[in-house]
């Protein structure tokens, strides 16, 4: 995983090209997604000629296709303000969350506005297999409420083999616990929330800080990483979209097999 800036994967696109992606620059970015669960890509078209060539818009109902991320005087969540965010994962609330977020800066703030990162999935096999098998245990609600959305899921999927397979987390869009609810005892039921808490202290102990320029776009891996930022002073601008998890793994496995 990437532990600092400077080991995040990143490409530059030629300036003037106005030519589609080669397969092999394809290729390039989302095997960077693969191996690092991220990258920062410099290009010179507008999001919606980018992201289509490595996967077409998807969960678009509630933002649209493409959406822009500014601070409002009526936000309609945290994101639209200039408050920091902790880190998260977008759109826990659907049961198949997306695969890929895109984050496009237009324009950066004067002050603050940092992103950040960090490899939930790398945190979570870092923690003791109690830990770990607890967090598969816990199963958490994510709500968005003016949308009518509810999924519960676990917050570490593992394969057979105990490997982490994707990680579901996002705090800001947490309904209520339901574990004694649902039939566990308290000594479980606290097990799993401390379980929770190593968890969160390893996020922020793996977490990388950084500031888009103007001009780049952060891809993530939304089943494996988390992202954030910080608060910030006047104007920053950000357009996103979304990914499905099926249409990136497709382009991947077929430039692989090539």
């Amino acid at each position: 995983h990437a532990s600092t800036p400077s080991s995040i994967p990143r490409l530059t696109l030629p300036s003037t090209s106005t030519t589609p992606l080669t397969p092999s620059t394809i290729h390039s970015i989302l095997t960077s997604i693969y191996t690092y669960g991220l990258i920062i890509v410099r290009h010179p078209c507008p999001l919606s000629t980018f992201a289509p060539q490595l996967t077409p818009p998807s969960h678009s109902d509630l933002y649209g296709p493409y959406f822009t991320v500014r601070s409002s005087p009526s936000p309609s969540n945290a994101a639209y303000t200039s408050s920091p965010l902790p880190l998260h994962q977008d759109l826990a609330y659907y049961d198949s969350p997306p695969g890929l977020q895109y984050l496009r800066c237009l324009r950066q703030a004067d002050e603050g506005g940092e992103s950040y990162v960090s490899d939930a999935a790398a945190a979570l096999q870092s923690l003791r297999p109690s830990d770990l098998k607890a967090l598969q245990r816990l199963k958490v609600c994510y709500v968005k409420e003016r949308a009518g959305m509810v999924s519960r899921k676990s917050v570490a999927v593992c394969d057979e083999g105990g490997h982490v397979k994707e990680v579901n987390w996002s705090p800001p869009f947490e309904g209520p616990y339901l574990g004694l609810a649902a039939g566990l005892g308290a000594e479980e039921w606290v097990e799993n929330m401390r379980a929770r808490e190593r968890f969160e202290e390893r996020l922020e102990e793996m977490k990388v800080g950084f500031k888009l320029e103007e001009g780049e776009t952060l891809i993530v891996n939304n089943r494996r990483m988390v992202h954030g930022r910080g608060g910030f002073k006047g104007e920053r601008v950000v357009e996103g979209c979304y990914g499905g998890t099926d249409e990136w793994w497709r382009v991947f496995r077929e430039g692989v097999v090539k």
